[in-house]
């Protein structure tokens, strides 16, 4: 095998790719849009069908409010999800958008 080392910058340069980068997306393959996707719909209906649930409990006589800590539950469950993914993920998984909407997404499904 011969390297040569370039003198100059070749005309057909990727620079994404020259600095490390991965371009949003285009790194996916089919199963990983599938699982995407997938882990969209999930979330989504079963966010939908834990508010109907929670909204059709009678009230009892409880103000509006007593329900705030199952709000903050699901939004602090989240927010500790990022915190563990920018901790520990890999770091093309956190400089990529899509690769991070999949995490929370799957994360979401599992709720």
């Amino acid at each position: 095998m011969k390297f040569e080392i370039a003198l100059h910058e070749a005309r057909s340069v990727n620079h994404t790719v020259q600095d490390g980068t991965i371009p949003d997306g285009e790194s996916f393959d089919p199963d990983e849009m599938l699982l995407l996707f997938g882990s969209a719909a999930v979330c989504v209906y079963g966010f939908i069908d834990w508010a109907r649930r929670l909204r059709s409990v009678s009230k009892l006589g409880c103000h509006l409010l007593h329900r705030t800590p199952i709000y903050v539950a699901v939004l602090t469950g989240f927010l500790f999800l990022a915190w563990v993914v920018w901790r520990w993920a890999d770091q093309q998984i956190r400089d990529n958008s899509v690769y991070l909407l999949l995490v929370f997404l799957m994360g979401g499904a599992c709720c």
